[in-house]
């Protein structure tokens, strides 16, 4: 827009005229456009080059100042987080600029700016990638047994980037701990294959084992540089009785006589917990 615009109108074989010259302001705002397409990374982290966004009029005049509030979304509706609403500008040009965006899911998506009564801009494809693994994840929550027998349901964990995608690519070795609903660790009480090194970013325990009978337990799953994970709690019972134990040894006597101390025996089950009803 400029102060000195003028008409020109000719016709073949006829002398031109020029209108007087006329004046074209800028008209109210019309629609939004990318003026800086955005760049992704990985999942999880800040888009590497984040967008801006123009409010131009129905001839494309940037509008320098608008009290409308922009927002960032993502086109088939993943979620994008961030400071994802503007409502001022600046720069010259004057734009609405982004700074803090960040798509967590790992796939090829579409940024769409979208203002009220106002033509929506849609931002060039990015690619989110798989970043490196930051935390464990528990896919499939362990369930108890009885003393001494294998878990009923063993964990399966995942490494996820810092997105919550699947790190396919590692082999982090996760190691098996259990605790107490307090999360204080109980030593002595988990027997089993206790580190599962992860294939495919995911490790699966087979043969873990409880001995003690208790109802507060929860499974802590730790590795190198990763954010640990811990289960949902989960009971030991006592289980059948699979063998005998001597409490109280006899002592010696005499001939025909009850012996000085008598012997105490007990039931106990797989994991050495006592039984206290037998069949």
């Amino acid at each position: 827009p400029a102060a000195d615009h003028a008409a020109v109108f000719s016709s073949p074989g006829l002398v031109p005229i020029v209108s007087p010259t006329f004046v074209v302001s800028v008209g109210p705002p019309h629609a939004l456009r990318v003026e800086t397409q955005p760049v992704a990374t990985t999942g999880g982290l800040r888009l590497v080059t984040q967008p801006s966004v123009s409010v131009r009029d129905l001839g494309g005049n940037f509008l320098s100042s608008s009290s409308v509030a922009i927002t960032a979304a993502e086109l088939s509706g993943k979620p994008v987080f961030g400071r994802n609403i503007l409502a001022s500008m600046g720069g010259s040009p004057p734009v609405f600029a982004f700074t803090d965006l960040v798509l967590n899911h790992a796939s090829v998506q579409t940024l769409v700016f979208t203002s009220a009564g106002l033509a929506s801009a849609f931002a060039a494809e990015v690619t989110v990638a798989v970043g490196p693994g930051v935390s464990l994840s528990i896919q499939t929550q362990p369930a108890g047994s009885t003393g001494g027998l294998r878990l009923h349901t063993h964990p399966v964990v995942a490494v996820l980037d810092a997105g919550a995608n699947l790190v396919a690519s590692s082999t982090a070795a996760v190691t098996a701990h259990l605790v107490l609903d307090t999360a204080v660790t109980v030593p002595g009480v988990l027997y089993g294959s206790l580190v599962a090194p992860a294939a495919s970013g995911v490790s699966t325990f087979t043969d873990l084992v409880v001995r003690t009978a208790r109802a507060d337990y929860a499974l802590l799953l730790t590795s190198d540089r990763l954010v640990p994970a811990i289960s949902n709690t989960f009971s030991v019972s006592v289980g059948p009785a699979v063998r005998l134990a001597m409490e109280v040894q006899p002592s010696d006597g005499t001939g025909g006589l009850r012996l000085q101390t008598q012997p105490e025996v007990t039931l106990r089950d797989a994991g050495g917990n006592l039984v206290s009803t037998s069949d």
